[in-house]
């Protein structure tokens, strides 16, 4: 079971990641 919550919370952690990057503009 905690193995499935640590791919849970990475999975979510990539997801936010992604967002902020597409946020901040390009350089």
């Amino acid at each position: 079971m905690s193995n499935f919550s640590k791919l849970q919370i990475n999975q979510d952690y990539l997801l936010q990641a992604a967002r902020t990057s597409l946020r901040q503009p390009k350089r």
